[in-house]
């Protein structure tokens, strides 16, 4: 899954950044330049990163423009690198006591001293800019892919980008305690060791959540095209007649209704209705008379297969008709289905009601009661 390549990018960026802390923090002066300069460019590149995994998740091609930003980060540290090693002893502890470690120090400010400082002060503008930069960007993204996948699939628990949304989030999150810290200096927490204990354990369980879900996250945009793919491989004249056969199309009563479950929309007198209100009449036969929507894991190809129509005028149909997603639609008329199979069947389980309504798991029958009940 390419997705999870640049997701181990980022989280050996995100280790190699707070090793800088650790280093800076137990004042292994030797070792500033190198850490320092590794710091730097992981600072600067952890959240394009995560936006390239972001992109690898919801499209099938990364903007070059954004491939191109991780030029910046490595320049910067090379250029920091750069500077540390044409320092001579004086101005590197000038610098690093003066600026790094912010301790009163006596020394004459020198050309590079002060573009070293630059330097670093531009690295803390870029951060804020690309944390705004992911944060807007990532959340259209996931929100656009999350539609998508509501309009394509019925069951969409283990496909939606719900997870990285909170983790988008836990980011959003990180990034403002990090600003904050940033505002307060390290210093403030070099000389305040106890402190740190809450940066430390805040940060290392936002990393661990955001790198835990990123790791359970096993769908992308690559498997909707691959599920397109293999249903344009395998659908056949035989599809309808096969699928209407089979025994779940059986119903629980002649007067289940779904009526009450359904929004209305006033946008249905704008459609040509000469075109798609038989369409939709055939929609409404086949998905709650035919009941349909009992098929475990339907997908929208499949219906459109079915009714022997495109999958763009049935979504027009059930956006402008009915004023609601796929998903919604199927899991609306699997809830009214449940409803009434628990009143009249008071003593089956709910594993068999969430089972026998379409539900691949009972966890997924419980979210959508609570939203369609």
């Amino acid at each position: 899954m390419p997705a999870k390549l640049w997701l181990l990018i980022w989280a050996i960026s995100a280790t190699l950044l707070y090793s800088g802390h650790f280093v800076y923090f137990c004042r292994f002066i030797s070792l500033l330049p190198l850490s320092d300069s590794i710091y730097t460019t992981c600072n600067l590149v952890v959240y394009p990163l995560y936006l390239i995994y972001i992109y690898k998740l919801t499209e099938l091609r990364t903007p070059r423009l954004l491939l191109a930003l991780m030029v910046l980060p490595i320049l910067v540290g090379c250029s920091v690198a750069t500077l540390y090693a044409v320092m001579n002893p004086d101005e590197m502890a000038l610098f690093v006591n003066s600026y790094l470690y912010h301790d009163a120090s006596r020394g004459t400010m020198t050309q590079i001293v002060t573009a070293q400082k630059l330097l670093h002060d531009f690295c803390k503008i870029a951060f804020s800019v690309e944390l705004l930069l992911v944060v807007f960007v990532g959340r259209r993204k996931i929100k656009k892919y999350n539609s998508m996948v509501e309009q394509l699939y019925a069951d969409t628990e283990e496909r939606s980008l719900h997870s990285i949304n909170i983790i988008l989030l836990l980011l959003i999150i990180t990034s403002v305690v990090s600003f904050v810290i940033n505002l307060i200096g390290r210093t403030w927490f070099s000389d305040h060791y106890a402190f740190l204990i809450f940066p430390s354990l805040t940060f290392s369980a936002l990393l661990f959540a955001i790198g835990w879900c990123g790791l359970n996250q096993d769908f992308s945009i690559i498997d909707i095209y691959k599920d397109r793919e293999a249903f344009s491989n395998h659908a056949d004249n035989n599809f309808l007649t096969d699928v209407l056969k089979q025994p779940y199309m059986v119903s629980v009563g002649e007067d289940l209704s779904i009526g009450d479950f359904f929004t209305d929309s006033e946008s249905i007198a704008e459609l040509p209705s000469e075109k798609l209100e038989p369409l939709r009449e055939q929609l409404v036969e086949v998905v709650e008379k035919k009941q349909i929507f009992r098929q475990h894991d339907l997908k929208l190809d499949e219906l459109a297969n079915i009714l022997g129509t495109n999958r763009t005028y049935l979504l027009k149909v059930m956006h402008d008709g009915m004023g609601m997603s796929f998903s919604e639609y199927i899991n609306r008329c699997r809830i009214a289905y449940a409803l009434e199979l628990m009143s009249r069947c008071p003593d089956i389980s709910k594993t068999e009601i969430a089972y026998r309504s379409g539900f691949s798991s009972k966890s997924s029958f419980y979210r959508n009661l609570r939203l369609y009940s």
